[in-house]
């Protein structure tokens, strides 16, 4: 049992060691070679650089074989060095939803993105200069797609818990992160949560009575 900040005791599935390159989970990368092993703060991570062009990911299968369960909660848990600015995608595709973060003084968004506004930010967030861990809690759906998400039929929802969850890290294009040194990933955990309501969080209504406003 190992004891995530956020949640409180959990019972760890599966995890993948990103700074390993002999790590058995299925991996796939785009384009080729777009990612590779430095040491980060002494301990080995996998890097997106930021030098080369274009977008590009890795992604890694959690918890296959580990006996998932269709509509059960889990907590992702993504671990990363908070060594220098850097902008992190996580795609979560056995929920099908897509989170972002970034450290130091990036820029948050990306700046010339299609199809959307940007929403860059000027924050020089500080830094610890440790490892640090983003989670989230998910209800892993009964169906879902591989790496790619469909928007037709080109890209079925033919994935099931018996198949795992691909994780997938990715990293905007260069000029769309101009500050970013790239994502890196120390390790990728996936845990059982407790079940509800146990991580429900808590609610503080305000007082009530005279004078005060009344709680609906």
């Amino acid at each position: 049992m190992l004891p995530p900040p956020a949640f409180g005791t959990l019972k760890l599935i599966d995890e993948v060691n990103c700074g390993v390159s002999s790590d058995p989970h299925a991996f796939q990368e785009f384009p080729t070679n777009a990612s590779r092993i430095e040491t980060v703060l002494g301990r080995p991570v996998r890097v997106l650089p930021n030098d080369t062009p274009g977008r590009k990911y890795f992604a890694y299968r959690v918890g296959y074989g580990k006996g998932l369960v269709a509509g059960k909660a889990y907590v992702l848990s993504v671990e990363y060095p908070d060594d220098v600015p850097r902008t992190m995608i996580i795609a979560n595709n056995g929920a099908e939803y897509t989170r972002a973060f970034h450290t130091g003084n990036t820029v948050g968004d990306a700046l010339l993105p299609p199809y959307v506004n940007p929403n860059p930010e000027s924050l020089d967030l500080p830094q610890t200069g440790t490892f640090q861990t983003w989670q989230s809690l998910f209800h892993l759906h009964d169906r879902y797609p591989s790496i790619k998400r469909p928007r037709d039929t080109e890209f079925p929802r033919d994935l099931t818990p018996a198949d795992g969850l691909w994780v997938i890290v990715a990293q905007f294009r260069p000029e769309d992160a101009p500050l970013s040194r790239g994502a890196a990933v120390a390790k990728i955990r996936l845990y059982e949560a407790p079940a509800a309501p146990d991580y429900y969080a808590q609610v503080r209504l305000p007082p009530t009575g005279p004078g005060l406003i009344q709680s609906p």
